[in-house]
């Protein structure tokens, strides 16, 4: 358990601790910098506190482990690579305020099968979802997600 005052965990503070299983993040915390917990090959879930409003590219990349990731309401991007190559992740809700996809953000996600995005999403990146071969996008008929689904032979299914 980290200290409940710390803000903001830097870029790469956790790299490569592969033994890292879990951790509980402090409810104060604002920003999860770059690659903050890349290749922690052995996380297994993550929960974001509603206070993060700012998470880094590549935050969980090749975490291939993590299965369970519950993101804060106040995120409106998830970067590139931010979780790239999360192999043991199955199923994501973005936040209802998230409006970007970036370029890679779920690239390699092998067992990925659902993504919920809601109505604000008004961008996805070149990728987000490359080498995710059974996804399916769930989103609100008639919004930027369903457009772009279709556009990229992804499976739709309005909700």
């Amino acid at each position: 358990q980290l200290p409940d005052t710390i803000t903001e965990i830097s870029r790469g503070a956790f790299y490569g601790c592969t033994q890292l299983q879990e951790v509980t993040l402090p409810k104060k915390l604002k920003t999860l910098g770059g690659s903050a917990f890349g290749n922690c090959t052995s996380l297994i879930q993550i929960e974001i506190p509603k206070s993060v409003a700012v998470l880094g590219a590549g935050g969980f990349e090749n975490c291939v482990q993590l299965h369970k990731i519950t993101l804060s309401p106040k995120i409106k991007k998830i970067p590139m690579n931010a979780f790239a190559g999360c192999t043991a992740l199955t199923e994501i809700t973005l936040p209802e305020k998230c409006r970007e996809i970036e370029f890679f953000a779920f690239h390699r996600c092998w067992n990925l099968q659902a993504v919920h995005i809601g109505a604000d999403v008004k961008s996805i990146g070149y990728e987000a979802f490359d080498n995710c071969p059974s996804v399916t996008i769930y989103a609100p008929a008639g919004s930027y997600a369903e457009t772009w689904a279709k556009e990229h032979n992804i499976p739709f299914v309005a909700e």
